[in-house]
């Protein structure tokens, strides 16, 4: 689970898809904070690639 109010999370989780944590909140607040939803949905945005 992504945790938008743990810094760690937020920090970990940019570092690794190379993203903002604007990116990182809107994908959170469109699809919860599942990993794998976050990924699926950065990826059909084009955002990640992998």
């Amino acid at each position: 689970m992504i945790n938008m109010n743990i810094s760690e999370d937020v920090s970990y989780w940019i570092s690794k898809w190379n993203i903002t944590r604007e990116q990182l909140q809107n994908a959170v607040d469109r699809v919860g904070g599942k990993e794998t939803r976050v990924s699926d949905y950065l990826r059909a945005k084009g955002i990640i690639r992998f």
